[in-house]
């Protein structure tokens, strides 16, 4: 279980833990219906995610939810026989997200021809 307790704190969500994953290609993140993450980043972009059927447990992000957090993964796959949703609603939305993108490069204003010279 990873428990980020927000409660109704103001601006609280899951852009405020943040688990890099750094691994090799084909590392995998197993889940379960037992697992338990709530409000967490997770940044895995190698990573495949297997979602099994089994697992139970009593704990909660609240309101009988299990997994408010956000992922992103390479690939994420239900276990035939997952009739419940493994992601609850988040409760942060993409634009939220902590993403830097790179500058933008401007459109060519202007270009030129030039000859080589070889010394």
């Amino acid at each position: 279980m990873i428990k980020h307790t927000c409660g109704s704190t103001p601006g609280c969500g899951p852009f405020q833990v943040k688990f890099y994953l750094q691994g090799n290609s084909g590392d995998d993140i197993t889940l379960d219906q037992g697992t338990v993450i709530c409000d967490v980043f997770i940044h895995a972009p190698i990573y495949n995610v297997t979602n099994y059927a089994s697992g139970t447990t009593t704990e909660s992000c609240g309101n009988g939810t299990k997994r408010t957090s956000v992922f992103w993964v390479k690939s994420w796959e239900d276990e035939a026989g997952v009739s419940i949703p493994v992601l609850d609603p988040p409760r942060a939305t993409w634009k939220d997200a902590p993403i830097v993108y790179p500058p933008r490069l401007g459109p060519l204003e202007t270009w030129q021809t030039k000859e080589r010279s070889d010394s």
